[in-house]
């Protein structure tokens, strides 16, 4: 229902990189990315090769809790024997038969992908992978647990503790943290991210632990956790194909919680009352927004057709806002939309065009949760 955010492989017009998908184990489907710069011509030299795990070869592993951990470690080893498949250069890619030089192989991931990259480059020199040698890691805002149980990777990975005793979780319990195959790591935090004190702790455990290597820590001042990966935030504007127009609007300055309205192509002066659609996006109370990108094309999309007017409600997220906070906005997000009842409200849109006796609440998964949660507290 909700448009995908998924971006087909291609050649980026601003770099000239090249990507491609492929599938990696057939056994299970899981898929990577493969990017390729701009090859000069057949004397081209042998590139290094990054392998990385998302939040280049970019492993697109299997999903908690569908798919609960160890999966996403076991997806992103059966990734580094795919590739090894290719050392003696008559892999099944051609690609990396034909570009990669073997003795410049890098690790990187972000978040939960960091601690992926840094599972995988102990587990290399812990267990031997012949021919495979790994020179370094960049570990972005790494996660890793604390003494406190983690609820979320509780549900997510039903055999951890959740907490700093388990090794895949926190490198100071691994009793091979010394094997760590590469040697140089590059460890990147941000001076907002709650997770900083983690990244900057592992730093200090890997130049405790008896590894050989060299460990660097960069901060980035000012900045907060994933930065650097492109916001997925659309702005407000003019639909081209549906006409549908929208803005943001703040519907309470004590909390700064705002709303994006979406108004369809209007006839003329005489435009008939339209009826109101209140929306509540999805994302477990944790994840998404009425501003982002495949959002925004949904609701321009739903607007055109229903043709009604939309206010999505971008309520304040887990786990910075604890439930019961989403409803609290939401419910303020109602009594917003109520002072507009007699036309006089703050928003032009809501007093010239809603036909108030046709209101109706939707939302997706967390956010129909919420729709249906409004609906009996507006009955009582």
């Amino acid at each position: 229902m909700v448009p995908s955010d998924y971006a087909t492989p291609a050649v980026d017009p601003q770099t000239g990189v090249e990507s491609k998908d492929v599938v990696i184990s057939p056994e299970t489907g899981v898929k990577a990315r493969i990017f390729l710069p701009k090859i000069d011509g057949p004397d081209q030299t042998k590139l290094p090769l990054l392998v990385h795990y998302h939040v280049t070869i970019s492993v697109d592993y299997r999903l908690a809790p569908e798919h609960p951990l160890p999966t996403a470690y076991d997806d992103s080893w059966s990734a580094l024997q795919w590739i090894a498949t290719h050392l003696n250069g008559k892999g099944p890619e051609l690609w990396l038969n034909e570009y990669v030089d073997y003795g410049r192989i890098f690790l990187t991931g972000d978040s939960a992908g960091a601690n992926i990259a840094h599972h995988l480059a102990v587990r290399i020199g812990a267990t031997g992978f012949e021919g495979f040698h790994v020179c370094g890691a960049v570990i972005v805002h790494p996660y890793f647990a604390v003494s406190e149980p983690d609820k979320m990777i509780e549900f997510l990975y039903p055999g951890s503790s959740g907490t700093d005793t388990d090794p895949k979780l926190n490198p100071k319990a691994d009793p091979d943290l010394e094997k760590m195959s590469c040697e140089k790591v590059l460890v990147f935090v941000a001076e907002k991210d709650w997770f900083k004190p983690r990244g900057v702790e592992y730093c200090e455990t890997l130049k405790r632990s008896g590894w050989k290597g060299n460990v660097e820590l960069v901060e980035s001042e000012g900045e907060n956790h994933f930065f650097h990966v492109p916001s997925a935030y659309a702005p407000p504007a003019i639909d081209p194909q549906s006409g549908v127009e929208s803005k943001d609007v703040v519907i309470s300055p004590e909390t700064g919680v705002k709303a994006r309205i979406f108004l369809p192509k209007i006839d003329g002066p005489d435009q008939t009352k339209l009826p109101l659609l209140v929306h509540y996006h999805g994302g477990a109370f944790c994840v998404g927004s009425s501003l982002d990108i495949a959002t925004t094309r949904f609701l321009n999309i739903l607007t055109s057709v229903a043709n009604a007017i939309t206010v999505s409600v971008d309520y304040r997220l887990a786990p910075e806002h604890p439930l019961p906070i989403a409803y609290s906005d939401s419910w303020s997000a109602l009594q917003w939309i109520a002072t507009h009842l007699n036309g006089e409200g703050p928003e032009l849109w809501l007093n010239e065009y809603v036909d108030f006796g046709r209101i109706f609440l939707m939302g997706d998964s967390a956010g129909a949760n919420i729709a249906h949660h409004m609906a009996v507290r507006v009955g009582f």
